[in-house]
């Protein structure tokens, strides 16, 4: 709950392990050494700390939390809810466009093990070129049913550096 600062990593989270997002990295497009995510212990909006995506060529990459949900021991998501998507966002020489998203898979829908077929709610706003550090947001419409899992997507698109921090995902109503 609250603010992602990533000031403190998953292995150093105080509390039960099954309580945190554990981050991971995905190439999405491009060869594996083209494109690098990594924890930057030196940047960050309000302290020095936030996740990087860095391409040398025209690539993508994304960070993501994909354990949300009860399926993996969460409260239950509510019917008929919101949820809001918020992150700050700073590129440097960026050649393309960096975004957030959710990714949403609703209770009793099929193909729950194919995370592409899911419903896509992207932000409306993405971050391109040399730009300090901005607030992304997204809002679903109310989701019924319920979804049973949740995808958070920080995705970088281009060639070029992209920084995310204070990601804050919450349900409004």
């Amino acid at each position: 709950p609250g603010v992602n600062t990533f000031r403190t990593t998953f292995a150093s989270a105080p509390g039960e392990a099954h309580t945190h997002w554990p981050w991971a990295f995905d190439v999405v497009d491009g060869t594996a050494g083209s494109v690098s995510g990594m924890l930057d212990q030196s940047t960050g909006f309000d302290d020095q700390a936030s996740l990087c995506i860095r391409t040398s060529v025209p690539a993508s990459g994304r960070w993501m939390a994909t354990t949300l949900g009860p399926a993996f021991g969460g409260p239950a998501f509510r019917t008929a809810r919101r949820y809001r998507l918020s992150a700050r966002v700073r590129t440097l020489a960026l050649e393309g466009e960096s975004h957030i998203a959710l990714r949403i898979h609703r209770s009793g829908q099929p193909d729950i093990h194919h995370a592409e077929r899911y419903e896509m709610v992207v932000s409306p706003v993405a971050v391109s070129g040399t730009a300090e550090w901005q607030e992304l947001s997204v809002v679903t419409q109310a989701i019924v049913p319920e979804p049973d899992r949740v995808h958070i997507l920080l995705v970088h698109k281009g060639k070029g550096t992209s920084w995310f921090d204070n990601v804050l995902f919450e349900e409004l109503d």
